[in-house]
């Protein structure tokens, strides 16, 4: 019973020491424990002991999914990045166990394999963790770590062929201990719960990932056209303003007493000043022309006919085509971001008592930060806010934020910022000069 207990508290402070890890190596400002994290931990860390207990092969297996199922649950980390940073973090401590396991035993006489009371239990597994922080604590390492990680989630190719043979391999031993399993009926229920986290992680992923390349897919194909809109919508723009100008002209040519003529000239002018859908383009002149101001056009465009009223403030300080090089070079991810921010933001206050939208763009010390503000109704959980598949718009949306997420952590010169501003939920894009 006593050892039953060492094994539980040793499977809690490995699963945290796994979400303390995992933050750290991938620069999360996350808090390390939180109530899902430990929460899963306690759980998972029930089902350790009880895989030790009965002796199961499957033991390792059955630590790294738990794992797993930790960091993908307990934090905004996609599926593949929550398996890869677990395989690495898996070998570090397999190492560990190496050197434990060869070096205890010429010194303090104890066989880590057979441990048979609490305190070689403890003792072993403290030591362990003990090597795997030393080791982690240099920077050095703890960065080719990260580049790693990074690496390994961002190569579509080296991720897809790696967790195919590891779900292969996995899969292969789990249903292997399901058949030895038939006269022992609670380790057979736990080997199958096992290989149905596996398959459900197969599914999720592939889902997670079909979803995200759809919605990108769509704002790449927006982007493509809006850059021929664009040069429309500026051309009609100049044929309104030249429009007016003649009106205006004309108006002073017409004799004072004819009346009906200069009144017919006004209601002309008057319209022109109501056009609700070309009005708001001088406002949008300091973005330099090359789809961004399109997509920006088209998206005002469809919140104006959903009655959403939108304010626009681009400061004249970015009139300078030379400060939009680095938003130039990643086009096709600021317009993802932005396409998304917009997106959310029509579908947020389209709800709202008062259906606001603000759209502002400023220079900040030489980064452009871009700020969308919105209306919305009922409440917003920031924390949350980036998982994949959240949202408070129904079934089957909320992977836009989670294709944002993945684009700013694959992008070193763009940042995301988030905050309640008194009616508004802010969203910031910040696009980095350096």
């Amino acid at each position: 019973m006593s050892v039953s207990i060492s094994w539980f508290v040793i499977g809690i402070i490995n699963n945290l020491l796994y979400c303390y890890l995992f933050l750290k190596l991938t620069n999360s400002n996350e808090k390390s424990f939180n109530r899902k994290s430990i929460f899963f931990s306690l759980l998972f860390s029930i089902i350790n002991c009880y895989v030790i207990s009965q002796d199961m092969i499957i033991r390792p297996i059955v630590v790294n999914i738990c794992c797993m199922l930790i960091l993908y649950l307990s934090y905004k980390a996609t599926l593949s990045k929550s398996i890869i940073t677990v395989l690495i973090l898996s070998s570090i401590f397999t190492v560990g166990e190496l050197i434990v396991g060869i070096v205890f035993p010429i010194l303090f006489d104890i066989n880590f394999v057979e441990m048979s009371n609490p305190s070689q239990v403890i003792l072993g597994n403290a030591s362990i963790f003990f090597l795997v922080l030393i080791f982690l604590c240099n920077k050095k390492i703890r960065n080719i770590l990260t580049t790693l990680i990074k690496w390994c989630t961002d190569n579509k190719t080296f991720k897809i062929f790696a967790l195919s043979i590891l779900v292969i391999i996995t899969l292969s031993i789990l249903l292997k201990q399901s058949i030895l399993q038939w006269d022992s009926i609670p380790n057979l229920f736990v080997t199958d719960i096992f290989i149905i986290c596996i398959l459900v992680f197969v599914v999720l992923y592939f889902k997670e990932n079909s979803d995200r390349n759809k919605l990108a897919h769509q704002y790449d194909k927006l982007l493509g056209h809006v850059q021929a809109y664009e040069k429309l919508i500026i051309e009609k723009s100049k044929d309104q303003h030249e429009y007016k100008n003649q009106l205006i002209l004309l108006r002073g040519l017409i004799s004072k007493n004819n009346k009906k003529a200069i009144d017919y000239v006004n209601q002309l002018l008057d319209i022109s000043n109501k056009d609700i859908n070309y009005n708001w383009l001088t406002k949008l002149n300091n973005i330099p022309s090359g789809g961004l101001k399109g997509l920006i056009y088209y998206k005002v465009s469809q919140m104006q006919e959903q009655d959403i009223k939108v304010y626009i403030d681009i400061s004249k300080e970015l009139e300078q085509e030379k400060v939009w090089k680095t938003c130039d070079k990643y086009l096709r991810d600021v317009s993802r971001v932005i396409g998304v921010y917009i997106d959310n933001a029509i579908e947020a206050s389209i709800h709202a008592n008062k259906k606001y939208v603000i759209i502002e763009a400023e220079l900040v010390n030489d980064d452009i930060v871009f700020s969308f503000s919105n209306t919305y109704a009922g409440s917003i959980d920031v924390n949350s806010i980036d998982s994949a598949g959240f949202s408070t718009k129904g079934k089957g949306k909320g992977y836009g934020l989670s294709l944002v997420r993945d684009i700013i952590s694959k992008n070193d010169y763009l940042e995301q910022q988030r905050e309640i501003n008194g009616i508004y939920f802010v969203q910031k894009l910040i696009i980095r000069k350096k």
